[in-house]
């Protein structure tokens, strides 16, 4: 299934203030569940996509679409994905797509770039989304630059767990022996495990919260 809402050409959008056309910005694709007809966790999606480097015409168009399918084209048992893909060269889609189960990752789905854990894949296909590990009694997001809804999700719910979290890019080598899991604005919490199970007491009492929150 996949059903397109809403597609501009970025070509024809002119920024009022300087006349010029919209061509900065790199292509991203946002895939945010939608579960019994509601998007879930709106108000940080929206607050993401609102740092996110774009000119004000292309946001301006994004938002009021994205607006507009939320409250026109979704039914209360609607079960889907939400795809918006953003090409400030080309044009703008927003799309629904089926919602899949969540995938069984194992410590060999993980991506590696430089020795540093950069994200997850499965079967050659990346699954968007952040990689947290636990260890030494702290949880470490591995990236850069927290965005994602979910991902300041489980930053704000560690924070009220008088739990600590740091935002550091984490090496392969660090963390077979720590509890991994991924935290995707498509899937939510999603453990990474190899070998036997995962029983990590801080990974376990945030996915607890979390799941609370995400049904």
């Amino acid at each position: 299934m996949s059903e397109e809402l809403a597609k501009t050409n970025t070509a024809d959008m002119v920024d009022e203030e300087s006349g010029e056309a919209v061509l900065s910005s790199e292509a991203i694709i946002l895939r945010w569940r939608i579960h019994k007809g509601e998007l879930s966790l709106r108000r940080r999606h929206f607050r993401a996509l609102d740092e996110l480097e774009l000119p004000r015409p292309l946001r301006g168009w994004i938002f009021e679409r994205l607006e507009w399918a939320i409250a026109n084209m979704l039914h209360q048992g609607t079960e889907a994905v939400l795809v918006l893909s953003i090409d400030p060269k080309s044009e703008v889609t927003i799309s629904l797509d089926e919602l899949s189960e969540a995938p069984s990752l194992s410590f060999e789905d993980l991506i590696e770039e430089d020795g540093f854990v950069i994200g997850v894949q499965k079967y050659g296909k990346i699954i968007d989304g952040t990689i947290w590990v636990e260890r030494d009694d702290t949880l470490y997001a591995s990236i850069i630059k927290l965005n994602s809804a979910t991902d300041t999700l489980a930053r704000d719910l560690a924070e009220t767990l008088k739990i600590s979290a740091i935002i550091e890019r984490q090496r392969v080598t660090d963390i077979k022996d720590s509890g991994v899991f991924l935290i995707s604005d498509e899937f939510g919490f999603v453990p990474v495990q190899w070998g036997s199970d995962n029983s990590n007491p801080l990974s376990l009492k945030l996915k607890d919260c979390f799941l609370r929150l995400w049904q």
